[in-house]
């Protein structure tokens, strides 16, 4: 009995756990799963929307409503991927003047602070910076939250995201020749089932 008392809480859900889920500061750490996640982007110039996906969805999430205060998002997407239904325009936004993958291969982002705005309707707000072509924007984020058996379904909507000025990481649109900046916005759409 006095060897199991000084074993500390930490140790001891980690063998009632069998080693099965990993923790840092007695918290689970969550990652994305990939078939269940999707990142979805719009871009509107000049009146013409365009939309896409990115894949490749990676990173380590802390989440405990009950312990919001340890909470952590890091997340990267591949630049690679994009897919917009269209091939050369896939390439196109890869190019340098727009993402520039090959300089840029991914567009991370990383949470400051996760705090609760409505328990009893599972929603939250983070706020963190965005990575782009090496140049971060602190942005504020609502998401929503559902428990599930193996970890947390996460979602942001349109309606609730940020609106970049694609000046902001200099994703440069051009018009006949000429660049264009102040008519180009960028939105970006997150679902994400993550689990331990």
């Amino acid at each position: 009995m006095r060897k199991l008392k000084k074993i500390g809480s930490a140790a001891l859900l980690a063998i009632i756990c069998l080693g099965s889920m990993r923790f840092i500061v007695n918290h689970l750490i969550y990652t994305p799963v990939q078939e269940d996640s999707e990142v979805s982007f719009k871009i509107k110039n000049i009146g013409t929307m365009v939309d896409g996906t990115l894949g490749n969805l990676k990173g380590s999430i802390i989440f405990d409503p009950e312990n919001v205060a340890k909470a952590k998002i890091n997340a990267t997407v591949d630049i690679s991927t994009i897919n917009t239904g269209i091939g050369p325009r896939n390439k196109h936004l890869q190019a340098e003047e727009y993402f520039n993958a090959e300089k840029y291969p991914s567009i991370s982002i990383e949470s400051s602070a996760i705090t609760i705005e409505d328990a009893a309707e599972g929603k939250a707000k983070m706020v963190g910076d965005i990575n782009i072509k090496g140049k971060k924007k602190t942005i504020t984020l609502l998401f929503s939250y559902v428990k599930t058996k193996k970890g947390y379904n996460m979602k942001s909507n349109f309606a609730h995201n940020v609106l970049f000025s694609c000046l902001d990481f200099l994703l440069i649109v051009h018009s006949r020749g000429l660049p264009v900046f102040l008519f180009c916005y960028l939105w970006v759409d997150v679902s994400c089932m993550c689990v331990c």
